[in-house]
């Protein structure tokens, strides 16, 4: 049986609650992750994703949010489906970059960290302000399969795992994806019952 240990990440990227949201952007771009633990003094006070992230007002946007998509999103075609499902997929991170999403606010430059204008609430915002404070967490020695249960119930992304209140790891979606991809899920004693 696979374990968690067997397939976690350890290399972690954590952020502090007093972060401001636009640092927190950054750090989720630099290693190409949509969420990461909020820790201080090496306790897990929740988990910071790109969902909590899209919901700070920007100053293009008044107070709507980035969470709020354009009346444009809402448009089906005859067949019923959204229009925006019939562009091509972009490379990952583009969609935060395409000014056209977010109705020509300037994005790029809000997500690369320029000193373009922002909300004067949102220059207040900080991680804590955003993050959720549910903390879902398995031990090491739990199975991928209830992993995967649970990212499944929770309809969340990632899990942390943690032994006696320490952080040792993370098991995201696609760390489950890559193990049933090569297979590793499949018990030894499996193959040997199945007939040929």
């Amino acid at each position: 049986m696979l374990h968690l240990r067997d397939i976690m990440t350890t290399d972690i990227v954590t952020v502090s609650p007093d972060l401001p949201v636009r640092e927190a952007i950054e750090i989720l771009l630099r290693h190409h992750v949509s969420g990461a633990p909020v820790v201080a003094g090496g306790h897990v006070l929740g988990v910071i994703t790109s969902y909590d992230l899209l919901g700070v007002p920007t100053s293009d946007h008044g107070s709507e949010t980035l969470a709020d998509p354009p009346d444009a999103w809402t448009e089906r075609d005859a067949a019923g489906v959204p229009a925006q499902w019939e562009i091509e997929v972009p490379l990952p991170g583009e969609f935060f970059r395409d000014p056209e999403v977010f109705g020509g606010a300037e994005v790029p430059a809000w997500v690369e960290g320029t000193d373009a204008p922002l909300d004067p609430e949102q220059e207040e915002v900080v991680v804590a302000d955003v993050m959720s404070h549910a903390i879902h967490s398995l031990p090491p020695e739990a199975s991928v399969a209830a992993a995967a249960d649970c990212l499944r119930r929770l309809a969340v992304h990632r899990v942390l795992v943690m032994e006696c209140g320490r952080l040792l790891g993370i098991v995201s979606s696609m760390d489950i994806a890559t193990a049933v991809a090569e297979e590793r899920l499949v018990d030894a004693t499996d193959e040997a019952a199945v007939p040929a």
